[in-house]
C-alpha cells in the first residue's frame, strides 16, 4: 500500500533499518533474530524484532576443463575429477563432494567423450558441467626389420623372396 500500518505515512517519509542486514554462510538454517528500528518524519523510533532464517539454494558453478587422454599399453585410462575440474569451480558456502559420470576408457572409447562433471556444496546443492574428454592411443609399433640379400644365378630373372613378417605392437587391434 506505500503506507505505514501504525501512522499512515508513505513509506518515503520514513527511515527503516535492520541489523544484523548482511548474513554470511554461518547464518545458514538457524534463526537470526534481526532488530528493525523505523524513524518516521519526525524523527520518532519504533522497534521491532523478526527472525529470519537464512537458506542456500544457490548450486555451486562448475567450470570444467575439456582434456586429450591417451591409452596406456594396456588399451586403459582413467581419470579424475580434479583433471577436470578448472579452478574457476566455485561456491559460496564451501564444495562438499566433486564427481564424475565416468572415469575409465579403454579402445571402445577412442575419439569424443562426453563426461558430467557434478559438484555438491555443503547444503546439498548440485551443479554441473559437461567434459569433452579425447581418449587416444599411439601409432601402431612395428619392429625394424633386417635388410633381406638376394643372391641369384646368372639369367636368372625371377626369385622368391621370404620376408619375415614383422612384429607389430597396437593396443587396440589393426585395421
Amino acid at each position: 500500500t506505500g503506507l505505514s500500518p501504525d501512522s499512515l505515512m508513505t513509506f518515503d517519509d520514513m527511515k527503516i533499518f535492520a541489523y544484523p542486514d548482511t548474513f554470511t554462510c554461518a547464518n545458514i538454517e538457524w534463526p537470526v533474530f534481526v532488530r528493525i528500528t523505523e524513524y518516521d518524519k519526525d524523527y520518532n523510533k519504533t522497534r521491532c524484532w523478526a527472525m529470519v532464517t537464512v537458506h542456500d539454494s544457490t548450486p555451486p558453478t562448475v567450470v570444467g576443463k575439456d582434456m586429450d587422454l591417451m591409452l596406456d599399453e594396456t588399451g586403459l585410462a582413467m581419470i579424475t575429477t580434479e583433471q577436470l575440474m578448472d579452478s574457476a569451480t566455485v561456491d559460496g558456502c564451501g564444495i562438499d563432494t566433486a564427481y564424475i559420470d565416468k572415469n575409465t576408457f579403454t579402445c571402445a572409447n577412442i575419439g569424443e567423450n562426453w563426461v558430467i562433471l557434478s559438484v555438491a556444496d555443503i547444503h546439498g546443492n548440485v551443479g554441473t558441467d559437461s567434459v569433452l574428454v579425447n581418449v587416444t592411443v599411439d601409432m601402431p609399433v612395428i619392429d625394424s626389420i633386417a635388410d633381406v640379400d638376394v643372391t641369384t644365378s646368372i639369367g636368372v630373372c625371377e626369385t622368391t623372396i621370404d620376408y619375415p613378417l614383422p612384429a607389430i605392437n597396437e593396443i587396440c587391434g589393426i585395421s
